[in-house]
C-alpha cells in the first residue's frame, strides 16, 4: 500500500525549510562598474533577464562613483566590465578601492581574449570572458558567478536576479538526482538480504522524499516564490502531486522486489527526482502547466537519463571493488 498524502506532508514538516528560506532571502547586492553606460545597462539586462532592470540591490555606477556608492550601501559582489584585458586606469582605480574594502571582485572581459588575459589580477576573485553582452551570454555569466559563492548565496542571487536562474535550476536538479541515485545504490546493495528489504525501502522513500522536497523548495525560492514554506510546498503538491509525486513513490517501491535488481531502482530514484525537479521549475516559473502529458514526458526523459547514471554508478563501484 502506498503512503498516504498525510504521511508525505509529515515528512515535509520534519525538514527545517525556514532556515533555507532565511538564507535565500538574505540581501545579495551587486554593483556593476563600467566606463560605458551602455555596458552597464547591458550587464544589468543579463542579470535581470526579462525583468525590470531597476532593482534596489543592483547598482550601476561609473568608476568615479564607486567611492560614494560604497559609502552609501556596500555591495556583496562587484562586477567590473572591461573591453580590454588590461583594464583602463579608471577601472583599475575603482577595482583598487573595492579590493581595499575586501569586497569580492569579478572582472568581465567583453570580446575575444587569450587564456592569459583571463587570469585573475591582484584582488580579483575571478575573470570571465564573454564574447558579447547579448542575452545568450546570461547562462555563462551565471555559471561563473555561482562558482564564486556558497550554495545558499546562489539561491539568493537567482532569487533577486532572474537572468541567473536557469543554470541554478539545472544544477540543483542534477545534484539532487545524483544524490538520490547514489543513495538508492548504496541501500540497494544491502537490500539483497531479503529480511532487510521492507524496512530499508521504507527508509529509502523517506530519505528520497525529503531530498525531493528540499530540491523543490530551493527551486521555488530561486524562482522568487514567497510565503510560508508549508504553503509553498502545499501549492506544489496541489499542482504536481497527484500526477507525479505518488507515481514516483509507487515506482520507488519496485525496490521491494529483490529479483528486479539494483539498476532499475537507481534509475527510478534519479529519473523520478529529475522529473519532479523539472516539474517544479515549470510550476515555479509559470513556464508550463504540469499536465499528465507533460509529467509523463518528464518522467520518460528522466528514466532514460537515470539508466545511464545507474550504469555509471555500478561501473564505478565494480572498478573500486
Amino acid at each position: 500500500m502506498l503512503p498516504k498524502l498525510s504521511r508525505f506532508l509529515k515528512i515535509v514538516r520534519e525538514i527545517n525549510l525556514d532556515a533555507i528560506r532565511e538564507r535565500a532571502e538574505a540581501p545579495c547586492r551587486i554593483a556593476v562598474v563600467a566606463d560605458d553606460p551602455g555596458d552597464r545597462e547591458a550587464m544589468a539586462a543579463l542579470l535581470m533577464g526579462d525583468a525590470d532592470a531597476s532593482h534596489p540591490w543592483l547598482s550601476l555606477v561609473s568608476p568615479d562613483q564607486v567611492g560614494a556608492s560604497i559609502a552609501d550601501q556596500a555591495p556583496d559582489l562587484a562586477l567590473i566590465v572591461s573591453r580590454t584585458g588590461e583594464v583602463p586606469a579608471s577601472l583599475e582605480s575603482a577595482r583598487g578601492m573595492l579590493v581595499s574594502k575586501k569586497m569580492p571582485v569579478v572582472t568581465a572581459l567583453i570580446g575575444a581574449f587569450s587564456q592569459r588575459d583571463v587570469l585573475p589580477r591582484r584582488g580579483e576573485q575571478r575573470r570571465i570572458a564573454l564574447p558579447s553582452l547579448a542575452p545568450d551570454q546570461a547562462d555563462a555569466l551565471a555559471t561563473s558567478l555561482f562558482d564564486l559563492v556558497a550554495p545558499d548565496t546562489r539561491i539568493a542571487l537567482a532569487r533577486q536576479f532572474p537572468g541567473l536562474r536557469k543554470p541554478l535550476f539545472d544544477q540543483i536538479i542534477e545534484e539532487t538526482s545524483r544524490a538520490n541515485a547514489s543513495y538508492a545504490f548504496s541501500t540497494g546493495v544491502a537490500e539483497i538480504v531479503p529480511l532487510l528489504d521492507v524496512p530499508l525501502n521504507i527508509g529509502d522513500i523517506v530519505v528520497l522524499t525529503k531530498n525531493q522536497a528540499i530540491m523543490a523548495y530551493r527551486i521555488a525560492l530561486a524562482a522568487g516564490k514567497t510565503g510560508r514554506p508549508a504553503d509553498v510546498i502545499g501549492e506544489l503538491i496541489g499542482v504536481v502531486g497527484g500526477s507525479l509525486l505518488w507515481r514516483q513513490i509507487a515506482r520507488e517501491m519496485i525496490g521491494l522486489i529483490p529479483v528486479i535488481g539494483i539498476i532499475p531502482k537507481v534509475a527510478v530514484a534519479y529519473g523520478g527526482t529529475w522529473a519532479i525537479g523539472h516539474a517544479a521549475v515549470a510550476w515555479a516559473t509559470g513556464a508550463e502547466d504540469a499536465t499528465r502529458r507533460s509529467v509523463r514526458r518528464l518522467y520518460a526523459a528522466g528514466l532514460v537519463r537515470g539508466r545511464k547514471i545507474a550504469r555509471q554508478i555500478a561501473a564505478r563501484s565494480s572498478h573500486a571493488a
